[in-house]
C-alpha cells in the first residue's frame, strides 16, 4: 500500500468508516483458463519432482522418524514457496509438496496410532487446523479447513458424539462469515477457511442421515460406549439459525418496524421445528442466508445445492410415510413463500413511507 493510500485509510479509520489494519493494493486477476493451465503445470512439475525425490529417499518410508522429519521439511518448503511469490504455478506446486509432506507425517503416526482410533483422527484435525491458520495460500486453507472438519467428524463419531459436529461446524462457519469484514487484512483467509468448513459441513450432515451406509466412520461408532440422541444435532443447528436471524435483525433494526422482529422470530421457530422432521434443512437455510447477506454467489449456490440435497435425502428416508414427507415439505414451502411475500409487502410499505416523508 502506498503512503497516500495508507494516510487515506487512517483518515477513514479515525472517522469510524473502516476498521482494522490497512488493506494492501488489490492485484489484477488472471483469466480462469490461465489459472487452470498454470495449476495443471504446477501439479505436473510437482509430480515429477516428488517422483525423483521419492526414488532418491525411498529408505525414508522404512523409518517413521525419518518420515516425520522429511514430511515436516517438505511442509516448511511449501510454506517458503507460498511466501516467495503469489503466483498460481508456485501456489499449486507448493500445495502438492505440502500434501506429500502431510502424507509422510501421517505415515509416521501409524507406528503409535492405528487408523481407526480417536487419537489418530484427532492428530489429523490438529495438523490441518495448524496448516489452515499458518499456510499463506487460499487453496491450501480451503483444503486444510475442509480436511480438519471431516477429521473432527470422524474423531467425534468414534467417541459416539458425531451428532455434535455439524452443529459446531455450522456455528463456526456462521461466526466467520458474520465477522468477515471486521478484519479487512484477513478477509481472504477468513473466506478460505469459511469455504472449507461449508464444503465439509454439507457431506458431514448428509452422512448422519444415512448412519448405516458403508462410510467407514460410521463403523467406528460401534466401538464407543457413549451415545447421544440424534435430535441433539438438530437442536444445535436450530440454535445457530436463531442466532443468525437475531444478528441480522440487529444489523437491520433501523430499516424495519418494531413489529417485524417478532414475526421473524415466529417464522424462524417454525422452520426450526420443521427441521426436526426434515433434517438438514436448517443447514441449507443458514448457508443461503449468509450468501445473501454478503452477496456471495458461491455461498448462495452452495446453499441451494444443500437444500436440494437435504430435501431429496429426506424424501427417501424410511422413517416416515411419503404422505407425511410430502406434507412436511409442503408446509416448509408455504412458510418460506409466506415469509417472502411478507418481506416484499413490508419493504414496499417502508419505501412508500420514506417517499411520503
Amino acid at each position: 500500500m502506498s503512503q497516500s493510500a495508507e494516510q487515506l485509510w487512517l483518515k477513514l479509520a479515525s472517522a469510524g468508516i473502516v476498521e482494522g489494519d490497512p488493506v494492501g493494493a488489490s492485484e489484477l486477476e488472471s483469466p480462469w483458463y490461465v489459472k487452470v493451465m498454470m495449476a495443471f503445470f504446477g501439479w505436473l512439475a510437482a509430480i515429477f519432482v516428488l517422483g525423483f525425490i521419492g526414488l532418491g529417499i525411498a529408505f525414508v518410508i522404512d523409518s517413521k522418524a525419518a518420515s516425520f522429519f522429511v514430511g515436516a521439511l517438505m511442509i516448511a518448503s511449501a510454506f517458503a514457496i507460498f511466501r516467495s511469490q503469489n503466483k498460481i504455478f508456485l501456489e499449486h506446486f507448493g500445495f502438492a509438496v505440502s500434501l506429500a509432506g502431510q502424507v509422510l507425517i501421517l505415515w509416521s503416526l501409524f507406528e503409535h496410532l492405528s487408523f481407526g482410533t480417536t487419537e489418530f483422527w484427532g492428530s489429523v484435525a490438529v495438523l490441518q487446523i495448524f496448516l489452515a491458520i499458518l499456510m499463506p495460500s487460499f487453496v491450501h486453507r480451503v483444503f486444510s479447513s475442509f480436511s480438519a472438519s471431516l477429521a473432527l467428524m470422524v474423531a467425534f463419531t468414534s467417541l459416539g458424539a458425531g451428532s455434535f459436529i455439524p452443529g459446531l461446524l455450522l456455528a463456526g462457519c456462521c461466526w466467520l462469515w458474520l465477522n468477515e469484514f471486521r478484519f479487512p487484512a484477513y478477509i481472504r483467509d477468513i473466506q478460505a477457511i469459511g469455504y472449507g468448513i461449508v464444503l465439509a459441513l454439507i457431506p458431514a450432515k448428509g452422512s448422519l442421515l444415512f448412519p448405516y451406509t458403508n462410510l467407514f466412520w460410521h463403523k467406528l461408532r460401534g466401538r464407543s460406549e457413549m451415545s447421544f440422541p440424534f435430535w441433539l444435532d438438530e437442536l444445535i443447528l436450530s440454535l445457530v439459525l436463531v442466532y443468525l436471524i437475531w444478528q441480522l435483525t440487529i444489523k437491520y433494526r433501523d430499516s424495519i418496524s418494531a413489529r417485524i422482529p417478532g414475526a421473524i422470530l415466529l417464522a424462524t421457530l417454525a422452520l426450526a421445528a420443521i427441521s426436526f422432521e426434515a433434517p438438514g434443512i436448517t443447514v441449507g437455510i443458514v448457508i443461503l442466508l449468509l450468501g445473501f447477506f454478503h452477496s456471495n454467489r458461491v455461498l448462495q449456490s452452495l446453499g441451494v445445492v444443500s437444500l436440494l440435497f437435504y430435501s431429496s435425502t429426506y424424501y427417501y428416508l424410511l422413517e416416515s410415510t411419503l404422505l407425511v414427507k410430502a406434507l412436511t415439505l409442503l408446509l416448509l414451502g408455504l412458510i418460506l413463500l409466506s415469509a417472502r411475500w411478507s418481506m416484499r409487502w413490508i419493504l414496499a410499505e417502508k419505501r412508500e413511507s420514506n417517499h411520503a416523508g
